[in-house]
């Protein structure tokens, strides 16, 4: 039975579409929970918004593992509800009444397309859908798309990676975030609010697993019973990207089969700021209407009042097909300075740039000559009881932009720092790092970073 949005739930949502900076709603919304039975599992839990007073302006389909409830379904379902939107909100299987067994990803595909077959079949349906969601939502969608329904119009996908063996292994070393997120999903449901408490710092909640020598027997003493993750096991012992058992998690043909318009949106402090510009440039050779928003964000910092309208305006101009809808720029960025930021609007990324070179020199310079022919090499001592931490950058949860001099003073890191900028210059673009080392260890890990030194 559907369920009319009362009176708490509308001074909610007001209060979220104003500090979201979005126009003022237009109808109010019912709920029905609904449940969609697919082959191979017997039923997927799910919430349909239905907008009372009005036709439907189109449909939208979210999909991910982390609940319905009020703070997660606000920024995917209830806004564009009280807009005009039709959202179905599906729970992924093995989580919130879904039935089955929760995969760490690797079925969302075949649900995907198992959900649109059973949206067809609904009274309800507008005849054609958009798809929208962050983070894991986000990943939904590249799952869909990889043999994308002719029905489909539309795709927002935030901060989202198209690829988890690229976000698990992509630079050669095990991301150590997949065991928090891990641990989110196998405790979400069931965790207690002491549990929750000491969990708000995950990794550091986390870190006599990770420290664990092997990692895996770290991992499998914390993930069993009933909080298996039989995912990230996996994940641990498959360190080659390329293994075929990754291949129902990486969806990157999705990249060259999309056809629909789609919005990018990610943080430069965004864990899958590097999927999101790939996902970009490949859609944008490809002639498909394609528009990215790159933002001062951390990943959980996404959805704020500059993306959530242009959420709704681009479901307007390719859900409901409002021409009045002005068209975005292909690219907008913001371009962030020790005294002045600002956005920019551009036609395309990477923007056409003047290459500057800058080289490693000796007493720790970064000149901008060539250095002799036979500097003496710098060299640091790295102490595996003593690793070095990660601070700020782009995290699931945490980083961001940070000052970082308390690493930069450690024995197992060098700086190479320039001279003073003495004049005003964007820098924009890839920077490529070309550097020739060695190590005394078989295996290691190098990390390399390019920061603005403030020395006032």
């Amino acid at each position: 039975m559907a369920a009319t949005r009362k009176f708490l739930g509308k001074a909610f949502d007001r209060l979220i579409g104003k500090q979201l900076c979005l126009p003022p709603e237009t109808c109010n919304y019912a709920t029905q929970v609904v449940t969609i039975p697919l082959p191979d599992v017997p039923t997927l839990a799910a919430t349909l918004y239905q907008p009372l007073g009005q036709s439907p302006l189109g449909t939208v389909l979210v999909r991910g593992p982390y609940g319905r409830g009020l703070m997660i379904a606000t920024g995917s379902a209830r806004v564009f509800a009280s807009r005009g939107y039709q959202v179905l909100f599906v729970s992924s299987r093995g989580t919130f009444g879904s039935t089955g067994t929760f995969n760490g990803g690797s079925s969302e595909a075949r649900d995907g397309h198992g959900v649109v077959t059973w949206m067809r079949q609904q009274p309800w349906y507008t005849g054609s859908f958009a798809t929208l969601g962050m983070s894991y939502s986000g990943f939904t969608q590249w799952a869909l798309l990889s043999d994308p329904p002719s029905d489909m119009v539309a795709a927002v996908i935030l901060a989202a990676p198209h690829d988890y063996a690229k976000h698990v292994w992509g630079t050669g070393a095990f991301n150590m975030q997949h065991i928090s997120w891990s641990h989110t999903i196998v405790t979400q449901e069931t965790a207690s609010l002491v549990e929750r408490y000491k969990a708000m710092d995950t990794l550091k909640y986390l870190l006599p697993i990770i420290q664990a020598v092997p990692l895996a027997d770290g991992v499998n003493s914390h993930f069993s019973g009933p909080r298996a993750a039989p995912w990230l096991s996996h994940a641990i012992n498959c360190p080659d990207p390329d293994d075929p058992s990754w291949a129902p998690l990486r969806h990157n043909q999705a990249l060259d089969r999309t056809n629909i318009p789609v919005l990018l949106i990610t943080g430069w402090q965004d864990i899958f700021f590097e999927q999101t510009m790939e996902q970009y440039e490949r859609l944008s050779t490809r002639g498909c209407t394609v528009s990215l928003i790159v933002g001062p964000w951390t990943h959980l910092q996404i959805l704020n009042k500059t993306s959530a309208p242009t959420m709704l305006e681009w479901l307007h101009r390719y859900v409901a097909g409002d021409k009045s809808v002005r068209k975005m720029m292909p690219v907008q960025i913001y371009v962030q300075g020790l005294t002045t930021s600002e956005w920019l609007e551009l036609p395309s990324w990477p923007p056409s740039t003047t290459p500057h070179t800058l080289y490693l020199a000796g007493r720790n310079e970064l000149s901008h000559q060539p250095p002799p022919a036979h500097t003496e090499p710098s060299s640091f001592v790295f102490d595996p009881a003593d690793p070095t931490p990660a601070v700020g950058g782009p995290m699931l949860t945490g980083g961001g932009t940070v000052d970082d001099s308390t690493l930069t003073a450690r024995r197992d890191v060098v700086t190479f720092t320039s001279e003073p900028i003495s004049r005003t210059m964007k820098v924009l673009g890839k920077p490529c790092v070309r550097i020739t080392h060695s190590s005394d260890r078989q295996c290691f890990d190098l990390l390399i970073l390019a920061a603005l030194v403030d020395r006032h």
